[in-house]
């Protein structure tokens, strides 16, 4: 059931633009529909908004996992008022203190509390990476805390930056991962090509063995961009495997790095897709480069960090 829930949650902002009822709470996926329509309309009146923030306190004690906690995007929990805020960010607090609480759970909180306290938010993500011991989680903890601008409560990018630093000295191979792909998309985003390599080569050299999935691509897409043509085919359809994850690990990372994917990142996918034009799921990720490149000629795409 798991991502049903959004797909139902979804279903209930398409229920409340019909103007169709309020679902009834009777099971998980009512819940979810319920949120989605509530979310929908709660500009509309103090009661709806009362309603939305009873419904989002049911997930957070009950289901903190869900990923419908992530569909409910930050820019929703502003239609809450600040009591209610408060309220639902202080039940959030207390469940994520409970010792059985898992690291996704723990990601979506901070994700949430994020823009109201960083620290504890970072409290939460070294616990979830403690907790998961997994490398896409721990790059979305990093992209998510230390390289999103615009949070006034949150340290300068200078002092994100000393933190990082202190992190990637003591990290284990997996945040060390997670800390080292951020940096090389970083890298590649801003066409240094050379040092996008060097951190994803060095984050493979670390991973004893392991796919890092993400890394040939970039170590691809930086050769191409060198002129290195039989690295780029070498790294380029090696990679193309990585792209049609449908994991929450995958969808987490692409909900938290949107700012990564600009014009370098979708470079790297058009040219994954030249070599390995029948990869599972390439209908999918050319719909998504046909979006961002509608996207960014609209104007409404980042076009860099």
């Amino acid at each position: 059931m798991s991502w049903d829930v959004v797909q139902a949650y979804r279903e209930g902002r398409a229920m409340a633009r019909a103007g169709k009822a309020l679902p009834e709470a009777v099971d998980v996926l009512a819940r979810a529909r319920r949120l989605g329509w509530l979310s929908r309309n709660a500009g509309k009146s103090s009661v709806h908004r009362t309603e939305l923030a009873s419904c989002l306190q049911w997930f957070v004690e009950e289901r903190p996992s869900s990923p419908v906690l992530i569909a409910f995007s930050r820019t929703s929990m502003g239609l809450l008022d600040t009591p209610s805020k408060e309220a639902l960010l202080t039940v959030w607090r207390q469940r994520m203190e409970q010792a059985d609480v898992p690291a996704r759970a723990l990601f979506i909180a901070a994700y949430h509390v994020e823009p109201e306290d960083w620290d504890e938010a970072e409290r939460f993500l070294m616990r979830a990476v403690a907790t998961s011991q997994d490398s896409a989680l721990c790059e979305a903890v990093v992209a998510t805390l230390y390289v999103q601008p615009g949070n006034p409560n949150a340290p300068s990018a200078a002092q994100r930056l000393d933190r990082l630093g202190a992190l990637r000295d003591a990290a284990d191979e997996h945040l060390f991962a997670g800390i080292g792909m951020v940096m090389a998309k970083m890298a590649l985003a801003q066409q240094r090509w050379a040092e996008a390599a060097r951190w994803a080569e060095e984050v493979c050299s670390r991973a004893d063995g392991k796919d890092v999935p993400g890394s040939d691509e970039i170590i691809g897409i930086a050769a191409l961009a060198q002129g290195d043509m039989g690295k780029a085919r070498q790294y380029l359809s090696r990679s193309a495997g990585f792209r049609a994850g449908e994991s929450w690990k995958f969808r987490m990372r692409m909900q938290t790095t949107g700012m990564l994917y600009n014009a370098a990142w979708r470079n790297a996918l058009t040219a994954c897709l030249e070599h390995r034009p029948d990869i599972k799921g390439a209908d999918g990720i050319r719909k998504n480069l046909l979006s961002w490149k509608q996207r960014a000629e609209q104007g409404t795409m980042p076009t860099r960090i």
